[in-house]
């Protein structure tokens, strides 16, 4: 150009590591989503197919129980016991897995109803006792069924949380442990 007529460059600086950074969070969090929805149905999937064989051998070893023509012997019957214990347990955790996927998802509806925990609590302690049997765990009961103690809660889904924590209490012991039940207001 001309002297005195100056070409002028004028240029702006951004900074974009905030909105990279922002981006870049949002498609893992993106990822980590979809990998977990996988995870969920694999797991629903899983559990469902688990499910038919298991029973299968729940109910054949039933029949083996029931049937007093067979001559077994009581070592015998002890050890469909133990088989029947076990699907059960297996059973059980098969379940588990299904309600937590669906939890995840929340697909589980909560039913929420004033409920006695000591009650719940004196019926879920029988549900235990082949395993508190197994591993030779003491299970002492320090609730006071004179005294209810009520909540509201989703009673189904508190008899699952103590019967697994129960369960796991006299599993995971030492044997001729010791597993305190105890509920109050605080």
């Amino acid at each position: 150009g001309q002297q005195g007529h100056g070409d002028a460059l004028v240029g702006v600086l951004r900074d974009v590591t905030d909105a990279l950074r922002q981006a870049e969070q949002a498609m893992k969090r993106e990822a980590a989503e979809h990998v977990a929805q996988a995870q969920r149905e694999f797991l629903s999937r899983l559990s469902h197919e688990l499910r038919t064989p298991l029973n299968a051998i729940l109910g054949f070893a039933q029949l083996l129980d029931m049937d007093v023509d067979q001559g077994l012997s009581q070592a015998q019957h002890q050890q469909i016991e133990w088989i029947l214990s076990a699907g059960k347990q297996l059973l059980a955790l098969i379940e588990d897995v299904m309600d937590l996927s669906k939890v995840e998802s929340g697909e589980i509806p909560m039913h929420l109803a004033s409920a006695d925990v000591i009650g719940i609590i004196k019926a879920c302690i029988p549900m235990v006792d082949a395993a508190r049997r197994q591993h030779q765990v003491i299970l002492l009961d320090r609730t006071d069924a004179a005294h209810p103690l009520l909540a509201t809660i989703d009673s189904q889904r508190l008899r699952q949380v103590l019967v697994n924590l129960l369960s796991n209490a006299c599993k995971y012991n030492r044997p001729g442990g010791h597993v305190t039940i105890d509920a109050r207001t605080d």
